[in-house]
């Protein structure tokens, strides 16, 4: 059935009054059914911002655009510049400007709307203009408006704006928090996962007194961020720089029992010294005396006996009897009998302030250089790339840097071992180790097992360069290194 002139120039004119008098309803009686409707396809990470670009089908998709658009805009003035009629299309030159509600911005554009129409509805339309003019409205300045939603905790807001390039890890000029830091001393769990799923940085520090969003979060006594934090890989034992208080002392001093216990379940350090000189305990007892609140007593001298308890099973694990114990001794038979009894293989040491903390019977082994324990270990299936707290090193770490050769040559040969496993530190591997410390001969195991020589080390080092600087140009194992290296290019340090 053809569509008159006469008909279209009906629909256009009812369909732009109906937009400039903001009468949704009426405006979408123009519509089909079945109408499909293109309005500029979006641009990802830029013009997408902007809600209501894409292809919609069907009047049902329309009008949840429309409600989109309602809600998030304003129209300050509507003018069609100039309607086109051929039979059954028509073309309309609108100009407007309408004000995004988010950022109080406006946007001033001329656009085109092209549509076809069918038994007195319009059955298809397309939209075209500048999203450019648009985009800068919407964005508005998403530092400030990332700010504000970390306060409020506008989950919402934020997630109109992380994904259009809003910096997950911005920073509020005033106070100097990132918006992890304002989110976490208030308490908005969400937004906290949200801005980390999005690559906020758990572990930055404030500028004044370098403290993270784990310190904040301590501070108000916010359980959930506490966790959503820790789950993201937040340094627990982080000292501020200015108190040297860690998470574990802004939980005491905020009398946060229930965090204090979720922080010493997670192995937090409880033998640290603040930048003032305090101890745990003295910490606890000041805080005891200048508090008079009985709810706040009350809380104190329930983390007072926790963190008793908790240096009771410190002590426990460190007694005769245990694998650890055993391997500190050097005392074989006492590990094959500890491992008799039960003992867990991976058993890791008490986090006591000490060299092994964190460290299991492998890794002590290695560090101490009980061959004997090592092989009895291996030969058990120890993880042989088990990770150390304190410098984040495997066995292998541990053998060179100490230079136990002999405990090397078992390490390289175990089944599934790492041979290049880059400390977080600085980025060495085990052979940068060996090479540092001077001790070729445990170098040379890893060499034969083909570790990799094109490392560089986050001093920008490869494993030759070491070689040169602690055992000379002349050392056979420079050479070697060199001839082996040969048309291998260097590779920036990874992970």
């Amino acid at each position: 059935m053809t569509v008159s002139s006469d008909t279209t120039r009906s629909v256009a004119e009812q369909w732009f009054r109906a937009l400039r008098s903001g009468h949704g309803e009426e405006a979408l009686g123009c519509l089909d059914k079945d109408v499909v409707w293109i309005n500029n396809p979006p641009e990802a990470g830029l013009s997408d911002i902007i809600p209501w670009l894409g292809e919609y089908r069907g009047i049902e998709a329309v009008r949840k655009t429309f409600a989109v658009w309602a809600e998030r805009a304003e129209v300050r003035s509507f003018e069609l510049r100039k309607l086109v009629i051929d039979g059954d299309e028509a073309l309309g030159v609108v100009h407007e400007v309408a004000e995004v509600k988010a950022t109080a911005l406006c946007y001033d554009i001329e656009f085109i709307q092209r549509f076809r129409v069918g038994d007195s509805k319009i059955v298809f339309w397309t939209s075209y203009w500048d999203t450019v003019k648009g985009i800068v409205p919407f964005r508005g300045d998403l530092r400030a408006r990332l700010i504000a939603a970390a306060e409020k905790g506008d989950e919402r807001e934020a997630l109109n704006l992380l994904p259009f390039g809003a910096d997950p890890g911005v920073r509020d000029e005033r106070s100097g928090l990132t918006a992890l830091m304002i989110a976490s001393a208030r308490g908005h769990a969400g937004l906290v996962r949200m801005l980390i799923r999005f690559g906020a940085d758990p572990n930055a520090v404030d500028r004044r007194a370098g403290a993270s969003a784990l310190h904040k979060a301590c501070q108000g006594g916010h359980l959930e961020a506490v966790k959503a934090l820790i789950e993201a890989g937040a340094r627990i034992d982080l000292q501020a720089a200015s108190t040297g208080h860690t998470p574990l002392f802004e939980a005491i001093w905020f009398k946060s029992d229930a965090i204090v216990d979720l922080l010493l379940k997670h192995d937090a350090r409880i033998e640290v010294l603040t930048h003032y000189g305090f101890t745990i305990d003295r910490h606890i007892e000041y805080a005891l005396n200048v508090n008079k609140g009985e709810a706040g007593l009350a809380a104190l001298n329930r983390i007072k006996e926790m963190v008793r308890e908790r240096r009771a099973s410190d002590d426990s694990r460190q007694c005769a009897g245990g694998v650890n114990q055993a391997v500190l001794e050097g005392n074989l038979e006492g590990v094959r009998t500890a491992l008799a009894r039960g003992g867990d293989l991976e058993e890791r040491f008490p986090i006591v302030g000490k060299l092994w903390d964190g460290h299991t019977p492998l890794l002590i082994a290695s560090l101490r250089g009980h061959v004997d324990i090592v092989r009895e270990l291996i030969e058990r299936g120890a993880d042989v790339n088990a990770i150390e707290p304190v410098f984040g090193a495997v066995p292998l770490h541990k053998a060179t840097y100490n230079g136990h050769t002999e405990i090397t040559r078992l390490l390289v040969k175990a089944k599934g071992v790492n041979l290049d496993y880059q400390g977080p530190a600085n980025g060495y591997t085990p052979l940068h180790d060996a090479l540092w410390h001077a001790y070729p001969d445990s170098a040379q195991p890893l060499i034969d097992a083909g570790a990799r020589l094109d490392i560089v080390a986050y001093d920008g080092k490869l494993p030759v360069d070491i070689a040169v600087e602690e055992l000379g140009p002349e050392h056979p194992i420079v050479g070697q290194l060199k001839e082996r290296a040969s048309g291998t290019k260097a590779k920036q340090p990874v992970g």
